[in-house]
């Protein structure tokens, strides 16, 4: 019945992780942090925030998200900053 259905409608939702919430949370935590922590929930082999593979890149961009909904543009600039052009998303607006 769903077979025509692109695979994508079946993707796995993503989440934060706790400290990186938490983190981001936090308004005296700096940007530094927030992604420090990210690196360490992240698996060793997904760790690259230089090259970072498909899963790496979809929680580099949620994290991004995220940061710029609670007006955290520090740490979705210092994602920019540290990340392949593209990776982080657009700076627009909301």
């Amino acid at each position: 019945m769903f077979e025509n259905y692109p695979s994508f409608i079946e993707s796995k939702a993503i989440a934060l992780p706790c400290e990186v919430q938490e983190s981001l949370l936090c308004q005296t935590s700096d940007a530094r942090e927030v992604v420090r922590q990210l690196q360490e929930t992240l698996q060793p082999d997904q760790a690259s925030l230089q090259e970072p593979g498909l899963e790496t890149r979809e929680m580099i961009r949620y994290l991004a998200r995220t940061a710029k909904d609670l007006n955290r543009l520090d740490v979705f600039e210092h994602l920019r900053e540290i990340t392949p052009a593209g990776t982080s998303g657009e700076f627009g607006i909301g």
